[in-house]
């Protein structure tokens, strides 16, 4: 074990803290009186009378007569000896010519044999060692010199070494054993040599050893360490420990005598114990108790917790931390209460320039409770040292760090030889007249213990904790001891940290406060093998994450207030189509095609509301902690263990918005791809054609008529079908340009300025707002752009359309819903439209010299596009035309299916074209408006209608249709070009969803591409088969 240097004790000695006397006032901690002189470093250079508990971490005063010893952890007599005065023990000055025993219980005179009485004690020649005790252990008349003696014994270079009080020299001479009354506890091949439990063996005290059921403990069972966790599925372990082995028995015995000397009226120590060893051995049983994880069941901590219960007398204002017994945990009341929603103690802190940082401190033990002293709080748990990042930016308050990695087993090794254990306080008020240490409460996962109703089980246990976890004080990094059943055994596991996260919290009420940090802990276990070259190599790989991370309290109201707005939007949001729905489709069946599109009505509106919702939410907490240039805000905690209630909120948000989406386009995508079409032609036969009436057996349907241009249009209607103003791969690749070309990415970091460095992690939150922001802005630009300039001067393919089928002479009826849909006019104001290219082309430059009638259905308009709204006669008329069509689409799919290497076209049956004919007929005289008992209504739009959409009112009995002018083009809904919001925020929520499991923008990027492929595709396949069915055209026909 490693000793404490004097830089260390000044250290410990110079920050002071005393627990807290309620629950209340967990953080509480006293001024240090001794800070503000200059050049103090240590108890005792304040005071020789002084020495450090670390047990307590507390500058105590030593009894009257008493001085600190030379560690300064504890006390020695100034002159004299201890002797018992009652219930404590003082110091009583030797008579003159008397000299102390080494044990400081007697007063000797000098033998004959020494050379008398010297600077207190008595002298002896060179190359004699001064006895005072015999073969026995029983003190002598006086002290003598001697060769060695029975209390001492020789060493290879002929000096006389005395033995430890409670030992004795052995028959040989060379070496010590175990006094009268002290029993032998042999650990051969000890893990360390020196300090308590070290050697191949101890001595116990007999009555000590009695005092914790020793024989009943000294078991091979109670020896065991089990790891029964190991990452990578492996077989549990369980070996015999030898650190358990040398530490158990004697730790326990040795810590029984410290807490019994303090069960008095006074705070005292037995005479033949120095404080500094009780309080070692106290340690070194709660470290055993630390490496199995605080469980109840290991008899490590079922001694300690023995212990702590028989120390019933005095306290350190704390009910769990008893005297000479370290602090671990809490008991259940306040285990409770730090993990409640209440109110936490808060700390006045500078957040201003440099000096908004913080400072924690951890107070150090060896395995075998030596006492290592204090030092700052920075890599003890950052175990990625392979890792390129600031190990001291996250004491910067509000940079947050994140480092992970997969650990290297032979480096773990190398850098943890020994486990060592750590107690953390946030020191405030260095350096400015005060100095103050706060414990830092460390909230231990282990989803696999029960620890209720174990080691700290009030008498009124509130324990109802999620996970089976636990709030302590001391943790270790690595364990590389609790595995190994002797020095020269091959170790075989390990167990580590595999995540740590430090979580400081603004004050809400007052952002230059902070709450008390709260250190998470979650341990893994991982067994080990030997390799061929007698390396060890770890059976799994061995993540770790250590991150520090800075948070306010979003409060619960002002998210519920908003929340509920949203809930409330999406209720008018869903109202309104669905009016708009029962009003276009009056006497509607309620069956099962309506309830689906009334989901789905619901889900539109429910995933565009709360999209905006959480776009708003980050973009507004975006501004707030980016904005800020003293620090008030602080983001709340999006990953980790614990989640904040907005980040858990926003997840499920962000999952229920992306399927409602997903419900949302699946229907969009089926009612597009199922929509009823009949392509109308105008065209009459010429001539000889139109007075000859048919062939030879006068059943010609053509009537002298070319079905080319049909067939055209119908391919045109197909292309139009992926016509898109908005290109999401431009979308993706502008974003990746600015998100990693030009490092936007970094200021969606968690630093309150600008850019954050490597180490900093990214915030859902704040990539979500950015990437959402520029996916939107990206998708505007390209849409002002599409309208502002290339359609107006380069290419409208939409209007295109329209403008090719007034050349083709051809109108496209379109039917969204039963009896509501589009029309869009495509009758040729020329006489005939199949012409020859030269005739074409005279016929447009007679329209752009304005020598003919205007293209719309009214007079004196060019509106060709159309809302309408026809009777049940109208759509019973079409239904008859098509029934049958369904089936003979699925034969020639199943005759294509068996011919599919065969090349050519497949015929339709006669019938359904000779009805398809007659349907046109039908249409071509119902809008010429010359059916007297269907009656066609034309009209522009009212002012309701204009503005907000409103049907116009009609009777499901009516046989009168209404056709309403419609220039802006409301047909484009029936195709993704007339859908650009809701597929800009498929993209939006896809690729947020995607970068919030995996934080990554190039998978985010690749995801999101992906899934719009999968949707154009199978939106365009779907669409085209549509097209064949109802215009009984092959596939094949259709490019």
């Amino acid at each position: 074990a490693k000793t404490t240097s004097n830089e260390e004790n000044a250290m410990a000695a110079a920050l002071l803290w005393t627990a807290p006397a309620t629950a209340s006032a967990l953080f509480e901690p006293i001024d240090n009186p001794y800070t503000s002189a200059a050049g103090v470093h240590s108890c005792e250079e304040v005071s020789a009378s002084q020495y450090l508990d670390n047990s307590a971490l507390q500058c105590i005063e030593c009894p009257a007569g008493q001085t600190a010893s030379a560690s300064g952890l504890s006390c020695r007599c100034v002159s004299g000896i201890l002797v018992q005065d009652g219930d404590a023990y003082a110091c009583s000055p030797c008579a003159q010519g008397t000299a102390r025993t080494a044990d400081g219980t007697a007063c000797l005179p000098c033998g004959t044999t020494t050379a008398g009485l010297q600077d207190g004690e008595c002298g002896c020649p060179a190359g004699h060692g001064l006895l005072d005790t015999d073969g026995s252990g029983q003190l002598l008349s006086e002290k003598q010199c001697a060769a060695c003696g029975d209390s001492a014994h020789l060493s290879s270079a002929g000096v006389c070494i005395a033995c430890p009080a409670d030992q004795v020299a052995n028959g040989a001479g060379d070496g010590c054993e175990c006094a009268e009354g002290y029993r032998s506890f042999a650990h051969a091949e000890g893990l360390w040599q020196s300090g308590l439990g070290g050697g191949d063996a101890s001595c116990i005290m007999e009555e000590a050893y009695n005092g914790i059921n020793g024989a009943a403990r000294d078991t091979t069972s109670s020896y065991q360490v089990r790891f029964g966790n190991l990452l990578g599925g492996e077989a549990a372990l369980s070996v015999t420990s030898k650190a358990f082995r040398q530490l158990l028995l004697t730790a326990g015995a040795e810590c029984l005598r410290a807490v019994d000397s303090s069960t008095g009226t006074s705070d005292s120590e037995p005479h033949d114990q120095p404080r500094e060893d009780g309080n070692a051995a106290c340690n070194a049983l709660a470290n055993l108790c630390v490496t199995q994880l605080y469980d109840p069941d290991s008899e490590a901590c079922d001694l300690f917790s023995s212990l702590r219960d028989r120390s019933v007398n005095n306290d350190y204002d704390y009910d769990e931390w008893k005297k000479r017994l370290p602090w671990l945990g809490y008991d259940a009341r306040d285990q409770g209460f730090i993990r409640s929603e209440g109110e936490l103690p808060s700390f006045e802190v500078d957040l201003s320039g440099d000096s908004s940082t913080l400072s924690y401190v951890v107070a150090r033990h060896s395995l075998n409770g030596t006492f290592l002293g204090l030092e700052p709080f920075v890599e003890q748990l950052q175990l990625c040292s392979s890792v390129d990042a600031d190990r001291k930016g996250f004491l910067t308050v509000g940079d947050s760090m994140k480092i992970s990695c997969d650990l290297d087993v032979q480096r773990l090794l190398s850098t943890a030889e020994e486990p060592v254990f750590y107690d953390l306080f946030l020191q405030v008020g260095a350096g400015s007249g005060r100095d103050e240490l706060y414990p830092v409460p460390v909230l231990l996962i282990r989803p696999d213990h029960d620890y209720a109703g174990g080691m700290w089980e009030a008498s009124t246990s509130i324990l109802s904790f999620e996970l089976d976890d636990i709030l302590v004080r001391r943790f270790f990094a690595v364990d590389t001891f609790s595995m190994r059943e002797g020095a020269g055994s091959d170790l075989q596991a390990i167990r580590y940290v595999r995540d740590a996260t430090l979580t400081v919290t603004l004050t809400p009420s007052d952002p230059s406060r902070i709450q008390a940090p709260l250190l998470t802990l979650e341990y893994a276990e991982v067994a080990l093998s030997l390799q061929d070259d007698g390396s060890l190599a770890a059976t799994a790989e061995l993540p770790a994450t250590f991150r520090a991370q800075y948070t306010s309290d979003l409060s619960r109201g002002d998210v519920t207030y908003v929340f509920t707005f949203a809930l409330i939007f999406w209720a008018i949001a869903s109202l309104g189509p669905l009016y708009m729905q029962m009003r276009r489709n009056k006497g509607q069946v309620v069956d099962l095609t309506y309830l689906v599109g009334v989901l789905a009505t619901v889900s539109h509106a429910f995933s565009n509301v709360f999209f905006l919702f959480l776009f708003g939410c980050c973009g507004w907490v975006l501004l707030l902690y980016k904005g800020q240039n003293e620090i008030y805000f602080l983001m709340p905690i999006s990953e980790g263990p614990y989640l904040s209630h907005f980040a858990d909120r926003f997840r499920d948000i962000l999952v229920a918005a992306l399927f409602a989406k997903c419900l949302h386009i699946v229907d969009l995508v089926w009612r597009q791809t199922r929509l009823d079409l009949f392509f109308i032609d105008w065209e009459q036969p010429r001539g000889r054609d139109a007075e000859r009436g048919g062939d030879e057996n006068g059943d010609d349907p053509s009537h002298g008529v070319s079905t080319w241009r049909t067939i055209f249009v119908a391919n045109e209607w197909v292309q139009l079908q992926g016509a898109r103003a908005v290109s999401l791969e431009l979308s993706l690749v502008a974003l990746l340009f600015l998100l990693r070309g030009l490092d936007v990415e970094d200021f969606t970091r968690l630093t309150p300025h600008g850019r954050g460095e490597p180490g900093v992690p990214y915030d859902v939150f704040l990539r979500f707002a950015v990437s959402t922001f520029l996916l939107l802005t990206i998708a505007l630009a390209q849409w002002l752009v599409r309208c502002a300039i290339w359609n107006r001067f380069v290419q409208d393919r939409v209007w295109q359309f329209v403008d090719l089928l007034s050349v083709t002479n051809i109108s496209v009826l379109l039917l969204q819903e039963q009896t509501y849909g589009y029309y869009l006019h495509g009758r040729s104001v020329h006489e005939h439209a199949d012409t020859d290219m030269l005739q074409v082309n005279r016929q447009l430059k007679r329209e752009e010299e304005g020598l003919c009638a205007q293209r719309g259905l009214l007079k004196d308009s060019d509106v060709q596009s159309f809302e309408i709204f026809v009777s049940r006669e109208v759509r019973d008329m079409y239904d008859r035309a098509l029934r049958g069509a369904g089936r003979i689409a699925a034969a020639r799919a199943s005759r294509a299916q068996r011919d599919r290497r065969r090349r050519g076209f497949q015929s339709s049956p006669e019938d359904l074209l000779v009805r398809q004919r007659e349907t046109n007929d039908f249409l071509t005289s119902f809008i010429n408006g010359s059916l007297e008992r269907m009656t066609l209504k034309v009209r522009r739009k009212q002012y309701w209608e204009r503005l907000i959409n409103l049907p116009p009112e009609t009777n499901p009995l009516s046989k009168e249709s209404i056709f309403l002018e419609d220039p802006g083009g409301s047909f484009r809904a029936l195709l993704f070009a007339g859908r650009e919001f809701d597929l800009v925020v498929l993209h939006a929520l896809t690729y947020g969803l995607v970068d919030l499991v995996y934080t990554n923008t190039f998978t985010a990027v690749f995801v999101t591409y992906i899934v719009d492929q999968a949707l154009r595709i199978t939106r365009h396949q779907l669409a085209l088969r549509n097209i064949a069915r109802k215009t009984l055209l092959d596939p094949r026909f259709l490019l």
